[in-house]
């Protein structure tokens, strides 16, 4: 697609970044986060990489194109390329990584939308049919409202349906970014974009683990809240194994966050977490 020079100066794209590694839940919290520093509240990065996707550009076009002085961005450039996401070859510099552009992400939406709304139904039918049965076995607490029940089954179904599905691939990595086995990609945000849903997982040093699947629909981020937060994991983790009391000023400051957002409760002393 052919793009008008300096375009992104007056309309920068806001884009997000997927990260997908081998083995992802069992190394360092800070390698992925590392990649989605690059991105946080930051536009500079996101276009640089959304200018140098079509065209293979020198850092002066780069300059036209986002409207902001070579000097200021080029620690960008080079954490970029040290990712792996930007390649320099010969004085340009060319995007190294898919980009979903709004234009593609509308249009796959149209072509899917059938398809989209068979899956509905089915998992719509199985709630219907099997709530009853789902609430029997008694797993989950602290969730009166059936819809928001059938909510988080959806996830749990759709998450687990795509991991298993994933592994039946026997994915390929195509290559290492940052050192790392992983599939990366850009997606371009929008108003009207579809809804998305978001998972991860985090450990502390004691192997526990917190598993957090989120639907964007419902205009919620509890994935970054605690993924991008190592600390928060593992305050959350240590109030789920019963502990209520030693800890600092700022894990209290971050615990009454907890309670305010709904993610732990307090009954006099003591501390619980409100989700399963």
């Amino acid at each position: 697609m052919e793009k008008t020079r300096g375009d992104l100066s007056f309309n920068p794209v806001n884009m997000g970044l997927i990260f997908s590694r081998r083995g992802i839940g069992t190394g360092k919290p800070e390698d992925s986060h590392s990649f989605w520093s690059l991105f946080r509240n930051d536009l500079i990065p996101q276009n640089i990489l959304f200018a140098c996707y079509n065209d293979r550009c020198t850092a002066e076009e780069i300059s036209l194109q986002i409207g902001v002085a070579v000097s200021y961005f080029e620690k960008d450039l080079k954490n970029l390329c040290e990712k792996g996401l930007l390649i320099q070859k010969g004085g340009k510099y060319e995007t190294d990584i898919v980009i979903f552009t709004k234009e593609y992400s509308e249009e796959a939406a149209e072509k899917a939308l059938p398809i989209h709304r068979e899956i509905a139904k089915i998992v719509e039918d199985f709630l219907n049919e099997r709530l009853d049965d789902i609430k029997a076995v008694g797993f989950y607490s602290g969730i009166e409202d059936d819809n928001l029940l059938k909510w988080h089954i959806t996830q749990i179904l759709l998450h687990e349906s795509g991991t298993k599905y994933a592994n039946s691939l026997n994915l390929v990595f195509p290559k290492k970014y940052g050192g790392m086995e992983a599939i990366v990609s850009g997606t371009e945000y929008y108003p009207g974009i579809a809804a998305g849903m978001g998972n991860t997982e985090n450990s502390n040093a004691n192997g526990d683990k917190i598993t957090i699947h989120d639907f964007f629909i419902l205009n919620t981020r509890d994935c970054v809240y605690f993924n991008r937060y190592p600390n928060r994991v593992n305050i959350i983790l240590d109030i789920a194994g019963g502990k209520n009391t030693g800890f600092s000023e700022n894990d209290m400051s971050e615990i009454a966050e907890f309670i305010k957002f709904g993610f732990a409760g307090k009954n006099g002393n003591e501390l619980n977490v409100k989700f399963q």
